[in-house]
């Protein structure tokens, strides 16, 4: 008898324990790939990366704030072409586990240097002259059914208003797709102004600037400058590439990879 015939005869000898063998290793391929997906998916959620962008974020921790002055002194820097900010919203819509990756950006330079994330100009121009607007991703709209000029309420875990709540009312104003397949469609932009105007403390403080060099060959020179600028200042910086910053948010909610290894 070959090998092949007897294997055969072994597993046909008791139906019931080949059949459960078999769902078992499905469902264990099943779980693998589900949470591969989602630490894809969250890789991906964190931004996208470019070769002339760096992330300018305090040197104690990018969960730290720093001056909003800061972004006309990192403008002048040599070597400096375009920058933007943004800021961590910590978002939900009507319960905490729906979770939304927010964020409170600068509308008219944050669109302009992620020119990823792909909307029609007028929706665009609402985005910019609206303050109680925000930027929808496809999929982030797709999943709620939300449309254009919708008003919603987009709650925070971090931010109150100065009324004392924690729902600050949004109107969808551009809905963003992705320029291409590896573009994530998952996050959400608020109106930098219309955050800080309304919150309780940290009025006039950014999370993060992000820069775009004229050059990727200059991008250590000019992280360099721009340390070196703030070095010894009450919010010192330390500045990043995109993909490693990208990373460190990425760490920032555990060591995903490992998990799902074990």
């Amino acid at each position: 008898m070959s090998d092949f015939r007897l294997i055969l005869s072994g597993l046909g000898r008791k139906p019931l324990r080949t059949g459960l063998l078999i769902f078992a290793i499905f469902i264990a391929f099943l779980i693998y790939g589900v949470l591969a997906a989602f630490q894809s998916s969250l890789e991906n959620a964190a931004g996208p990366s470019s070769g002339n962008r760096l992330v300018v974020a305090n040197r104690i921790n990018f969960t730290q704030p720093l001056p909003l002055a800061y972004v006309n002194r990192i403008q002048n820097v040599e070597g400096v072409a375009d920058v933007s900010y943004s800021n961590w919203f910590g978002g939900y819509y009507q319960e905490p586990r729906n979770f939304l990756l927010t964020f409170a950006v600068d509308p008219e330079s944050y669109t302009r240097i992620y020119s990823e994330y792909v909307m029609p100009e007028d929706q665009r121009q609402a985005f910019i002259t609206n303050r109680d607007s925000i930027m929808v991703g496809r999929s982030v709209a797709e999943q709620y059914g939300w449309q254009l000029g919708q008003q919603i309420p987009l709650s925070s875990n971090i931010w109150r208003r100065r009324d004392g709540t924690s729902v600050w009312p949004v109107v969808i104003r551009a809905i963003y797709d992705g320029k291409d397949a590896n573009t994530s469609t998952g996050s959400v932009f608020v109106h930098f102004e219309y955050l800080d105007e309304g919150r309780t403390f940290s009025n006039d403080t950014v999370g993060i600037v992000q820069i775009v060099t004229a050059d990727p060959a200059q991008n250590d020179a000019v992280a360099a400058r721009l340390d070196a600028q703030f070095a010894n200042s009450r919010a010192e910086t330390e500045t990043l590439s995109e993909q490693a910053f990208n990373a460190a948010f990425i760490d920032q909610q555990g060591n995903i990879g490992l998990i799902i290894l074990v």
